[in-house]
């Protein structure tokens, strides 16, 4: 792929966006629904509005862009130039995608019928980041945890048995998910 833009997400788009035409002309859906973490796919949203009519919402439950961090400090008097620690390392290939991550997530959602997001904070961030996003255009749907399942954990009086409470150690439980992006920060942990 041109410039070492691997990302299934940036692969995937040709494929996606001709079959989602072949969709949208056959089957002449009334809105495109985008919930992915694979946030190049959701530039299709406005693609598919400028050609067809079609309106499109997004759905965040993590955000595409990350804060800044300014590690290069603006002169007095000067405009801080937003370049994270990948400047400093010289790492071409990750100030290229955070480029490119803040320019689509700008065109994705500046014309999105709807916004939705797990994250009220999130919410707030694109409205400032994008003033003509207004706050009744978003909802925030945050992830379910069903008081039925902590009472059926009461009910049945279920008990761990992977470790003793007791041993004089301490132990740390983590109910998230386990995939390849993880690997540095447990690798950090343990």
């Amino acid at each position: 792929w041109p410039l070492g833009l691997t990302h299934v997400g940036w692969r995937s788009l040709p494929s996606l966006y001709r079959l989602g035409c072949r969709i949208i002309e056959k089957e002449k859906p009334d809105l495109a629904f985008f919930s992915t973490t694979m946030f190049p796919v959701m530039i299709l949203g406005p693609l598919w509005r400028k050609k067809y009519g079609l309106r499109y919402v997004v759905d965040f439950q993590d955000p595409w862009v990350r804060g800044v961090v300014d590690v290069i400090p603006a002169k007095a008097g000067t405009q801080s130039t937003g370049l994270g620690p990948d400047f400093r390392r010289g790492d071409v290939k990750s100030i290229l995608s955070r480029f490119l991550d803040r320019k689509m997530e700008r065109y994705a959602v500046q014309a999105a019928s709807h916004v939705v997001s797990v994250s009220p904070s999130y919410v707030d961030t694109l409205v400032q980041r994008y003033p003509r996003l207004k706050p009744g255009q978003c909802t925030v749907l945050p992830f379910g945890a069903p008081e039925a399942d902590f009472a059926f954990v009461r009910e049945k009086t279920i008990v761990q048995r992977i470790y003793q409470p007791d041993d004089g150690w301490r132990h740390w439980v983590y109910a998230g998910r386990g995939g390849g992006d993880m690997h540095f920060s447990l690798r950090c942990l343990f």
